[in-house]
C-alpha cells in the first residue's frame, strides 16, 4: 500500500512552509528528529509543556530523548497533513498528522503507526506540544518486518 508522506527535510522547503507557523513547527520537528536537541530547544518557550501519551509531561527535549530512548531505537515522523488555526498575529495552533516508522528496543521494525501532534504557538515560540502516537498506549501492535 502506498501512502502519501512528506519527509520533514523535504517539507521545510515545500510550499507549505510559506505559513510561518507550519515552517516553525516543521523546522523544530526536523531538528528534534536529527537529534539537534539544543537547536530544537530554542523553538520552545521557557515554560513549554510537552505532553506525550499516558499524560507524561516534559519541559525539555533532553527529557523527551531520555524517555524515548528507553522505548525506541529509531523513530521517524512521516507528515501527511498540516492544519493551522491562526488566532492572532502572535498566536496559532498547528496540527500535524501522519505515520510513524521506526524500530523498538527489541530491534522490531514498525511502520504506519498513526500520529497526531498539536502545537500551540505564541509570539514565535512553541508553548505547548501534545502528542498522540504511542503504539503501546494505543494498543496498536507494530507491523513486524520479515528480516529474511
Amino acid at each position: 500500500m502506498t501512502r502519501p508522506s512528506y519527509h520533514l527535510m523535504r517539507l521545510v522547503d515545500s510550499t507549505d512552509s510559506d505559513n510561518a507557523s507550519v515552517a516553525l513547527v516543521a523546522r523544530y520537528l526536523l531538528l528534534a528528529q536529527e537529534r539537534q536537541l539544543e537547536a530544537a530547544q530554542r523553538f520552545l518557550d521557557q515554560m513549554a509543556v510537552l505532553t506525550f501519551p499516558g499524560n507524561v509531561q516534559f519541559h525539555t527535549l533532553d527529557e523527551v530523548a531520555t524517555w524515548a530512548s528507553r522505548r525506541y531505537r529509531r523513530i521517524e515522523k512521516l507528515v501527511e497533513h498540516w492544519d493551522v488555526i491562526v488566532r492572532s498575529v502572535d498566536e496559532a495552533t498547528v496540527y500535524c498528522g501522519g505515520a510513524l516508522d521506526g524500530e523498538d528496543r527489541d530491534d522490531d521494525s514498525f511502520e504506519g503507526i498513526p500520529f497526531l501532534d498539536r502545537f500551540q504557538i505564541q509570539h514565535g515560540r512553541i508553548v505547548r506540544q501534545d502528542v498522540w502516537n504511542d503504539p503501546a498506549e494505543l494498543g496498536i501492535t507494530p507491523i513486524k518486518i520479515n528480516r529474511g
